[in-house]
């Protein structure tokens, strides 16, 4: 009996480690994926002069969410 709680329980943190792990990992797709849509959106707001709009977008969430939108990002 008590061995079959041990290893219910190693189980059980094992399927724990297993879920983090994944969480992990779509957590640092996901932040790559924003760290490149917001380098595009700089490259892109650079080449066509507006680079003050960089330093706006960086303060206001609302407006960088617009720039994104405008440029398909």
């Amino acid at each position: 009996e008590k061995e079959g709680k041990t290893l219910e329980k190693s189980i059980e943190v094992y399927g724990n480690i297993e879920i983090k792990d994944e969480l992990d990992e779509k957590r640092e797709k996901g932040e790559a994926l924003g760290e490149s849509r917001i380098n595009q959106l700089n490259l892109k707001l650079s080449e066509l002069n507006r680079s003050d709009e960089i330093l706006k977008a960086a303060v206001d969430r609302e407006y960088q969410k617009k720039l994104l939108n405008e440029f398909g990002l």
